[in-house]
Parts: structure tokens; C-alpha cells; sequence
């Protein structure tokens, strides 16, 4: 490798020889990272072709926890970072060159462009900032979370959609401030706050709290602390239990995620193998997977489109960007220290057993909570909302003259949150609905935030609920129906 930069072809023996060349470690221990193994598969599902290294990189996440952590260490860190990019295009060097000295983006280009990873000058936990294109969106698979990412490469501006993702470091963050990380890296696009680096996340959420151990290095961050990092990026958490509700899961990560709102994930993990607790984890939940034979029956008295919802996709930072977690419905109990647990649902990992094996299933996640962090204005909860609907579907059964259990059986709701201005965009472009009305809905001033529940009988979108989510919860909420 070059002192500055190289380019190199993709393969899996030339990504295992830049993580050890970068992070100091063995090739055996890298082989048994399961970041290596995940990275590795996922490129490969990218069809990535060529690898182009920055041997020294500036990283502004990195060096803020270098200035304020490892700085101070007796032994000497560096504070350069190096950054791997990946393109679908077979390039070479001399190609590569060349493209600099033009303005010719044939090689260098958004479309070939998929993504970076930056390697931290750490011993075991080396994995920094990532960036890395999602798989294909197919219309079962949405990536709710995403935003774009402007990259400067030796001079060439590059653009890609994407979350950022870290491995935590076991210092200066533990996983629910990479989790937190990640999220206010959605969140300050969304609702333009500043995007704290991980050992400021992890000092706002301890400040005036009682510490049950040393704040930095951080062992990890309790619920109230998660929270705490929450408010202190002017946002708010909404808090829910639902280690027992898989049909709350759901919706809530349907109904937040469409809007763009990531989630933070709390879980206990079990291995199935040993009948062990690992521990309680924290993970970013930035998208899902629909299946429509996913027939399981939901916790509420109307049907909603979340029920699909088979796999979730997270950034864990024990594994990897998006990684996929798939929903196990059936009721699971677990002996454990002479104690009988039950659980409604479990979900799937890709988690690295005791003997190393990547298998779907051998370990598991075991539901606790969801933490929703929502821009202060948005005042009504999703919980709210469905029983606002629960006072509408009486009206419903009148007008179709059906009986209310007819209508509760027929009726799928798709329920989710809108900024006013995308809503009325696809308001537009919706057909079935009364031209006079439609001009009025869009002519009319709004709340810039909105719950809409689209109620649809055999895939036909038959009435839409529109609902203030700025007012407050005593006053009548509905604002319009189309």
C-alpha cells in the first residue's frame, strides 16, 4: 500500500489484509470478528468491484474522543484515521489517477459509488464511521431512515443514502450511545439539531444523574440516561414497553419509520444453545421487511398494515450496518435459573455463538422497549390516534350499512406520521378522491405534523382520517376526511 492512497480490486483476502494492515490486529482474530464476516457478505450482495484507500483521514467523531479521551492515555494513539471506499466498477489505479486530473466523472460517480468505511487506530474495536449503500429497496423491504451523505474523495464530490454506523469502542461509548449516535444521525436531517459525537452523547446523558459506575469509560447508558441524550438534542422520548405487544411493535416502528424517525431498540439476548443470558443491548431500528402471509393476529380490535412486518433492519454495532433481524411469533418460554419465562415473540440475530457459528437463530433477542425520539411539536403519540380511529368505525359500519365486526374484518389501516407538505404531495397524486375535496384539503392551512390513518378494503384505499399531531389530547383531534 502506498503511503497516501491505493486502489485495489475487491476480494474477501484484500479486505481481511486492510483491516489487519489498519487495525494491528491477527489475520485469525480478524477472521473471527464478526464485523469482517458481515461486511464481507454484505459487499459481496453489493457486488462490490474495487476498494480505494485513504491511508490518512481525519475523522471528526474519532478526534473529538481522541482530544478528549485517548490523548491523555500514557501509551500513544494515533489520531489519524484511514477511510476504505467501495464502487461497483472494476477500476484501476492509472484509471483512477487519470479521473483526477478531469473533470470526467465515468469512473468516479454516484451511481458506481457504494459507500465508505473508516477504520479507527484502535486495538480490537476498529470499525468508525460507515457509510455503505443499502441493499435493493425492493416494495417488500423499505429503509425509512436514511439521508444523504456528501463525500469528498481526493477532490471528487460523491453522494450516497444511507445512516451512519460505528462499532462502539468499549471506552468512550458503549452500544446504546452508538445507537443514540446513529439515530441523531437521522434525526438532526430530519429535524435540524446538532449531531453530538459519541463522548458527547454519552456526557450528556450522564450529567446530573446518578452514576452506578464510572462515566467515561462508559459501561453503558440506562433508559433515563438514553432519554437524557434525547432531551438534550431539544428532542423528546416517547417510551414504550413492549416486551409482550409484538403488534405495538410493529406499528410504532412502522408508523415512525415511514416518517423517517429512527428507533432505539432495547433487547435482553439469550443463546438458545447454552439456555444463557447474555446481557441487555441496544440497537437502532431503521427499517422492515413486509410479507403479506404474515398472517399473525395483532393486539388491537382493528387489523393494520404493520402486522406484515416479518424482519426489521438495525444497525447493530456488535454486527453491522442494516443488519436483519427476523420476527419469531410464536410464544417462547425460557428456563432460567429455575424460573420459567414467557415471551409472545422473540426475534432472530446474526450474532456469533459460543463455537463461532453465524446462524440465524442461535442467538436471539428478547424485547424490552422502544425509545422514539420526536421533535417536541409532535405531541400526539401513535397510542392516542388508534383510539381517536375506535370512535370513527361505528360511523364506518353506518355508511357501508354493515355490522361494526364486518367492518373491523374487512378494513386494513395504514396509520402513520407526515410532515404536511409531503402529505399534500402525495395528496396530488392520489386518485380516488373527490376532486372538490381534494382542492379544498390542499388550498386549507394545516399543522406542520400529521397523523393519517388510510383505511383500505381489498387493497383499494377507501376513506382517509387526517389528525392534528401538534394539539393537545382533550381536544378533538380529526381535522379532515377524504
Amino acid at each position: 500500500m502506498s503511503n497516501n492512497f491505493d486502489v485495489l480490486p475487491y476480494s474477501n483476502e484484500n479486505l481481511l489484509k486492510i483491516f489487519k494492515h489498519f487495525s494491528k490486529l491477527s489475520e485469525q482474530d480478524i477472521k473471527k470478528k464478526l464485523h469482517f464476516i458481515y461486511f464481507k457478505d454484505y459487499l459481496k450482495a453489493l457486488e462490490c468491484k474495487t476498494i480505494i484507500i485513504e491511508s490518512e483521514y481525519v475523522d471528526k467523531d474519532y478526534l473529538d474522543d481522541y482530544s478528549e479521551y485517548f490523548v491523555k492515555c500514557f501509551k500513544s494513539y494515533n489520531r489519524f484515521c484511514s477511510r476504505i471506499h467501495f464502487f461497483l466498477q472494476e477500476i484501476k489505479k492509472s484509471d483512477y489517477e487519470a479521473s483526477l486530473l478531469n473533470e470526467d466523472n465515468k469512473i468516479i460517480n454516484n451511481e458506481n459509488y457504494l459507500g465508505f468505511i473508516i477504520l479507527k487506530p484502535l486495538p480490537n474495536t476498529f470499525i468508525g464511521r460507515t457509510c455503505l449503500k443499502t441493499y435493493t429497496n425492493k416494495d417488500s423491504r423499505f429503509y425509512g431512515v436514511i439521508r444523504d451523505y456528501i463525500i469528498s474523495l481526493h477532490g471528487k464530490k460523491l453522494k450516497i443514502k444511507s445512516l451512519a454506523y460505528q462499532e462502539q469502542d468499549g471506552i468512550v461509548s458503549a452500544c446504546a450511545t452508538s445507537a443514540l449516535w446513529s439515530v441523531f444521525h437521522a434525526t438532526g436531517k430530519l429535524f435540524q439539531h446538532n449531531i453530538p459525537t459519541p463522548i458527547k452523547i454519552t456526557k450528556n446523558a450522564i450529567t446530573n444523574m446518578p452514576i452506578r459506575d464510572r462515566g467515561i469509560p462508559s459501561s453503558g447508558l440506562t433508559p433515563e440516561e438514553m432519554i437524557k441524550a434525547i432531551n438534550s438534542v431539544t428532542l423528546e422520548a416517547e417510551y414504550l414497553n413492549i416486551s409482550n405487544n409484538p403488534g405495538l411493535f410493529k406499528e410504532v416502528i412502522y408508523a415512525y419509520t415511514k416518517f423517517g424517525i429512527p428507533l432505539i431498540f432495547g433487547i435482553d439476548l439469550f443463546n438458545k444453545k447454552n439456555n444463557k443470558f447474555l446481557g441487555k443491548h441496544a440497537v437502532t431500528v431503521c427499517g422492515f421487511n413486509l410479507d403479506s402471509n404474515n398472517n399473525i393476529d395483532d393486539d388491537f380490535k382493528i387489523k393494520l398494515k404493520s402486522k406484515d412486518i416479518n424482519k426489521i433492519y438495525i444497525h447493530d454495532d456488535q454486527v453491522g450496518p442494516f443488519a436483519k433481524c427476523e420476527i419469531d411469533n410464536k410464544n417462547i418460554v425460557i428456563n432460567y435459573n429455575g424460573n420459567s419465562l414467557n415471551y409472545s415473540y422473540s426475534l432472530c440475530t446474526s450474532w456469533l455463538d459460543e463455537d463461532n457459528n453465524y446462524e440465524m437463530g442461535n442467538i436471539i433477542m428478547l424485547p424490552i422497549l422502544l425509545i422514539v425520539p420526536v421533535y417536541n411539536k409532535i405531541r400526539i403519540r401513535l397510542d392516542d390516534i388508534i383510539l381517536e380511529l375506535y370512535k370513527h368505525i361505528n360511523h364506518i359500519a353506518v355508511t357501508m350499512n354493515l355490522k361494526l365486526d364486518d367492518v373491523l374484518e374487512q378494513i386494513i389501516w395504514d396509520i402513520r406520521l407526515y410532515e404536511v407538505g409531503k402529505f399534500k404531495e402525495e395528496i396530488i397524486k392520489t386518485d380516488n378522491i373527490d376532486k372538490k375535496k381534494k382542492i379544498e384539503f390542499l388550498t386549507k392551512n394545516h399543522p406542520k405534523y400529521l397523523w393519517v390513518a388510510k383505511a383500505y378494503i381489498n387493497e383499494n384505499l377507501y376513506r382517509i382520517y387526517i389528525f392534528d399531531a401538534t394539539d393537545i389530547k382533550t381536544n378533538d383531534l380529526l381535522i379532515d376526511i377524504l
